[in-house]
C-alpha cells in the first residue's frame, strides 16, 4: 500500500509538466480561434471580403513556417526553460496587438507576430517530452499536450464569444492575449530539467532519467556528428511524416478558422449560439485524442513502438477522419455536426500520434526539437493554404461542401503515405552501432 501511494504521488508530480504543456497549447489555440469567433463583427467593421478574411487567417502561418525550423534549433540549444516563456510573451503581444488593429494592414502585422511566437510551441513541447517522458508514455503525454488544440478552441469559442458579445471584438483580443503573459511567468518560475527540479522527489527523478532513452553513442550534451538538417532532408521518413502531418492539419486549420463562420452562415445563428456549437466538435475531439493515444500506448509493445508500429494506428485514424467526404450528401445539420466531430477527433489524434511517431523513430534525442519542427513545418505549410482555399471555395458555387471534399481527399492520401512510408529510423548512427531494420 505504501509503495502504491508513492507511485501515485510520483505519477502526479510528473503530470505537473504534462499539465503545463497542455495549458501552453490551450492558450496557444485560444489565441488562434479568437479571430474566427470575432470574424463576423470584425469583418463588418473593416469591410473585409471572404477572400481577404482567408488571407488574414492564413497570415499567421506565414511567419510560423518561416521561423519554425530556426526556432526549433534554438530550442535544442537553449532548452524549453528559456525558449517557451519568451515565445509566450511574443505571441501574447501579437494577440493584444490585434485588439488595437483598425485596418487590414494592422491585422496582418498582429497575426504575423502571433505566428512567429507560436512557432516555438511544438518544438519546445517535443523537447520537454523527450526529456521528461519514458518512451512507453510518450503517446499519452503527446496526446495530452495536443488535446489543448481541441480544448483551447472549445473553451476559447465560448469565452471569446462572450467577450465579443459583452465588450466588443477589440477588447476580446486584449483580454485573451493577456492570458499568455501570466502563463509565461509561471513556466519560467516552475519548469526545470528533471535532474534540476527541486520539487521532484528522488524516486520519480530516477524513474524519469532511466526512461529518457538516450542511445549509447550519444551523451546528454553531445552534438550532431553531421549537419542534422541535411540528414533530415535526405530522410524519406521525415518527408513522409511531414506530408502526413500536413494532410491532418489542413482539416484542423479549415475548422479552427472557418467553423464558427460556417455555423453562423448556414443556420443564421448569433455569435453566442455559434460559439457554443463550435465547442461541441472540439470537446469530442479532445476526449478522442487522449483516449486513442492511451489505447495505442496500451496495445502496442515497447518494441513495436520503437520500430514505428504507431503508424498503423495513425493511418487508421486518417481513414476515419475522411468521413468528412460524405457531408455534401447530407442535409441534417445535427448529422453534419456529428460527422465534423468524428472527423476532427480522428484527424487531431492522427497528427498528435504522428509527432509521437517521429519521436519513436528518432535515434538522437538531442535532435528532438528540430525533428518536431520539420514535421510541423509540413503540417503548417498545408495549413497555410487551408484558410485561403476555403475563402475562395465559399466565394464560389462550391461553398463549404467543396472545401470539405478537398480536406477529405488529403486525409485519404495521408493515410496511404503513413502506412507505407514511415517505417525507417531517423538519424544516421555510427557504423559501430547500426540501427536494426523495423520489425513490422
Amino acid at each position: 500500500m505504501a509503495r502504491l501511494l508513492i507511485d501515485r504521488r510520483c505519477h502526479l508530480k510528473r503530470f505537473i509538466v504534462y499539465a503545463g504543456l497542455f495549458l501552453v497549447v490551450l492558450v496557444n489555440y485560444i489565441d488562434r480561434v479568437n479571430l474566427s469567433v470575432a470574424a463576423g463583427p470584425l469583418r463588418k467593421a473593416l469591410d473585409l471580403s471572404a477572400v481577404q478574411l482567408g488571407y488574414i487567417f492564413s497570415s499567421f502561418s506565414w511567419t510560423y513556417i518561416i521561423f519554425l525550423i530556426p526556432l526549433g534549433r534554438l530550442v535544442d540549444r537553449w532548452g524549453a526553460a528559456k525558449a517557451l516563456p519568451a515565445a509566450l510573451a511574443v505571441w501574447s503581444l501579437g494577440g493584444v496587438m490585434t485588439g488595437f488593429s483598425g485596418s487590414y494592414a494592422g491585422l496582418l502585422v498582429s497575426r504575423l507576430v502571433l505566428g512567429a511566437g507560436e512557432a516555438v510551441t511544438y518544438p519546445a513541447g517535443a523537447r520537454v517530452i523527450r526529456d521528461w517522458v519514458p518512451r512507453e508514455e510518450r503517446g499519452f503525454a503527446q496526446a495530452l499536450m495536443s488535446s489543448g488544440q481541441m480544448f483551447g478552441p472549445a473553451f476559447g469559442a465560448i469565452f471569446v464569444g462572450w467577450l465579443v458579445a459583452s465588450f466588443g471584438w477589440e477588447l476580446s483580443f486584449i483580454i485573451s492575449g493577456g492570458l499568455g503573459f501570466v502563463l509565461a511567468a509561471a513556466w519560467f518560475l516552475i519548469y526545470h530539467q528533471p535532474e534540476d527540479a527541486s520539487w521532484l522527489d528522488q524516486a520519480e527523478k530516477t524513474r524519469i532519467l532511466a526512461g529518457r532513452d538516450i542511445s549509447k553513442n550519444q551523451s546528454k550534451d553531445s552534438g550532431p556528428a553531421q549537419p542534422v538538417l541535411g540528414s533530415f532532408l535526405r530522410s524519406p521518413t521525415m518527408w513522409a511524416l511531414a506530408f502526413v502531418q500536413g494532410c491532418g492539419i489542413y482539416l484542423q486549420y479549415l475548422f479552427v478558422n472557418w467553423l464558427p463562420t460556417y455555423l453562423q452562415s448556414s443556420n443564421s445563428m448569433g455569435i453566442m449560439s455559434a460559439s457554443a456549437l463550435t465547442a461541441i466538435p472540439y470537446l469530442f475531439a479532445g476526449v478522442t485524442v487522449i483516449s486513442l493515444a492511451k489505447l495505442s500506448d496500451r496495445i502496442l509493445s515497447r518494441k513495436t513502438i520503437a520500430n514505428g508500429g504507431r503508424r498503423l494506428v495513425i493511418a487508421g485514424c486518417l481513414c476515419l477522419a475522411a468521413i468528412i467526404l460524405v457531408t455534401p450528401f447530407m442535409s441534417s445539420f445535427w448529422l453534419i455536426l456529428g460527422v465534423i466531430s468524428v472527423s476532427l477527433g480522428c484527424a487531431a489524434s492522427a497528427t498528435s500520434m504522428n509527432l509521437a511517431l517521429a519521436n519513436d523513430l528518432l535515434r538522437n534525442s538531442n535532435h528532438a526539437g528540430i525533428a518536431a519542427s520539420f514535421v510541423i513545418f509540413g503540417g503548417n505549410l498545408f495549413g497555410a493554404f487551408a484558410p485561403v482555399i476555403t475563402g475562395y471555395a465559399i466565394s464560389s458555387t462550391y461553398g463549404f461542401k467543396g472545401a470539405f471534399v478537398i480536406a477529405g481527399i488529403l486525409l485519404v492520401l495521408g493515410s496511404i503515405v503513413c502506412a507505407l512510408l514511415t517505417r525507417d529510423p531517423i538519424d544516421q548512427q555510427s557504423e559501430a552501432e547500426p540501427v536494426p531494420a523495423p520489425a513490422i
